[in-house]
């Protein structure tokens, strides 16, 4: 993300970041980020990042692909229940059909 600060999370403490740092842990990137951009935080993950964060987060901008995953494909946690959709936008993207959406926290 040019325009942002980016805190990677890793182990790799050597690892260099071009405008930002890196954090050992979940709550250590929240930290650093909130120093940075305190009224909004986006996560960018993998699986297992968003599952760590998603209960502390008050709004979700997704992309939603519409295409077929194979077996064994990690997905985005659960969040229907606790998030109610406030704007779906249709689009595309090299091809794909997608939408944009934003959910907030009930």
């Amino acid at each position: 993300l040019d325009d942002s600060y980016n805190v990677v999370i890793s182990h790799n403490t050597e690892l260099k970041v071009t405008k930002g740092e890196v954090a050992t842990s979940i709550d250590q990137a929240l930290k650093i980020a909130e120093k940075h951009e305190p009224s909004e935080i986006f996560v960018v993950g993998g699986a297992s990042v968003f599952a760590q964060t998603i209960a502390r987060a008050s709004k979700l901008y997704l992309t939603i692909v519409d295409i077929a995953v194979p077996a064994g494909v990690k997905f985005f946690p659960e969040y229907a229940q606790d998030f109610h959709l406030i704007k779906e936008t249709p689009g595309s993207d090299n091809g794909l059909n997608c939408r944009f959406s934003v959910w907030e926290r009930n």
